[in-house]
């Protein structure tokens, strides 16, 4: 999992908890339906045993993904739903691929995010959502 994504908590300027998670470029491909789980448990560990996140998942070096893979991670991650209503004030995602952008899109049409979400561009958009 970790040649795939990264997970990072740092705390900003203004002492607001982030967790940064970064897909790396080129490796998206190698996601499979373990490292789909791990990711999620990963992510489920961390906004379970924080408070007061922030997140942001970068996704810029993701060209394009499967409707299949893009289904079973949101629907592993509505697993952490309750932690995320919890602990989570807003979540960011960084998007720059036009055919990333139309299936998140569609998938949030079935399911609703369950704390403030904003698909942003720029890391200067994302942090703007973050801060206000």
């Amino acid at each position: 999992m970790d040649e795939v994504v990264e997970f990072k908590l740092k705390k900003n300027e203004k002492g607001r908890l982030l967790l940064f998670i970064t897909f790396k470029k080129d490796r998206f491909s190698m996601i499979d339906d373990k490292i789909t789980r791990d990711i999620i448990l990963k992510y489920g560990k961390i906004i379970k045993n924080y408070t007061d996140l922030y997140v942001i998942t970068d996704t810029r070096s993701i060209d394009t993904v499967s409707a299949d893979l893009a289904w079973n991670l949101i629907t592993d991650l509505i697993k952490c739903n309750d932690d995320a209503v919890k602990n989570v004030r807003k979540s960011c995602i960084l998007i720059s691929s036009k055919e990333l952008l139309r299936l998140i899109n569609l998938i949030e049409k079935v399911y609703t995010p369950v704390v403030p979400m904003k698909i942003c561009e720029t890391n200067a958009d994302c942090l703007k959502f973050i801060e206000n």
